[in-house]
C-alpha cells in the first residue's frame, strides 16, 4: 500500500506509532468565522459532509511548521498516511476565498469548485495544502522535542 508523508498539531500528547482518527464531526472546533465556509463546502457537493469526519494533515513541513507557531497547539507530529485512507486533499487558499467572499456578501461558488477541484494555487499565494484522511499513524513528534534520557555507558 502506498504511503503519504503529512504533518499535524494537536494538543495530545501520544506516543510514536498512536493512530489518530476522527472521533466525530469538527464542526464545533472550527473557529466561529470559519463555520459559515465549511458549511457552504459542505452543502456544494453530496458527499461534501466527509469533511467533517476526518482527521486532517499538512503537506508541506514548512506550512506546517509556520501554521504550527500560531495554532496555540501543544505538538506537532511526523504523520503517515496510507494513500487508500485519503478523503480529499486541497489548498486552503481555495478555503479562505471562500471565508473571505462570503464574508462580503459576494459569491463563493468559484471558489468552492476551486476548493473541490484541488485547483492551482492562485499566484501571489503560499499552497496551503490539507491532506483530508481516515486516520494517520504519529512517526514522530516534531515538537516540542521529545527528551531522551541519556544512556548508559
Amino acid at each position: 500500500m502506498d504511503k503519504t508523508i503529512g504533518y499535524h498539531y494537536s494538543d495530545a500528547d501520544v506516543p510514536d506509532g498512536h493512530v489518530f482518527e476522527s472521533l466525530s464531526d469538527s464542526i464545533d472546533r472550527i473557529h466561529a468565522a470559519n463555520r459559515p465556509a465549511e458549511l457552504a463546502i459542505r452543502a456544494a457537493r453530496e458527499d461534501g459532509a466527509k469533511r467533517g469526519a476526518v482527521v486532517f494533515a499538512w503537506r508541506d513541513r514548512a506550512w506546517a511548521d509556520f501554521a504550527y507557531k500560531y495554532s496555540k497547539k501543544k505538538f506537532l507530529y511526523d504523520v503517515v498516511i496510507d494513500e487508500a485512507d485519503i478523503v480529499h486533499i486541497a489548498d486552503l487558499t481555495h478555503y479562505n476565498s471562500v471565508r473571505d467572499n462570503l464574508a462580503k456578501g459576494e459569491s463563493a461558488d468559484e471558489a468552492i469548485e476551486a476548493y473541490w477541484t484541488n485547483a492551482p494555487t492562485p499566484e501571489r499565494e503560499r499552497p496551503r495544502i490539507e491532506i483530508l484522511t481516515q486516520k494517520f499513524k504519529v512517526v514522530s513528534r516534531i515538537a516540542p522535542a521529545r527528551l531522551v534520557p541519556p544512556t548508559k555507558p
